[in-house]
């Protein structure tokens, strides 16, 4: 699979994990630049060395404004996995306006 995705950028948020870590792991196997974007350092570390040179990583939080503003600076981007997100697992009516607030940052506003 190697080279179909030569000359390729592409950002993936949440990818320190689980289907983002893989997402990112597959891009930069078929050849793409990878930007990968999570918030533990310890996580994006072990990506980027099985990232083959091919993945920067970048250590924050898709809700920042400076990090948002980051992403906005990088030209020619030609992929998205948007995999950043999050979940309080409670009944609706239980949740607070201050969670629901985080929730929607990161879930919808980030987006």
């Amino acid at each position: 699979m190697s080279g179909l995705l030569d000359g390729r950028l592409a950002l993936v948020t949440g990818a320190g994990r689980g289907i983002g870590y893989a997402c990112a792991a597959a891009l930069a196997e078929a050849g793409a630049s990878v930007v990968a974007i999570a918030r533990s350092a310890d996580d994006l570390d072990v990506l980027a060395e099985a990232g083959g040179g091919r993945i920067e990583t970048w250590i924050g939080d898709v809700t920042d404004d400076d990090l948002l503003a980051r992403i906005g600076s990088l030209s020619a981007l030609d992929i998205l996995i948007n995999n950043a997100g999050a979940n309080r697992p409670q009944p609706f009516v239980d949740v607070d306006i201050d969670s629901l607030d985080a929730i929607l940052d990161l879930n919808v506003r980030a987006a």
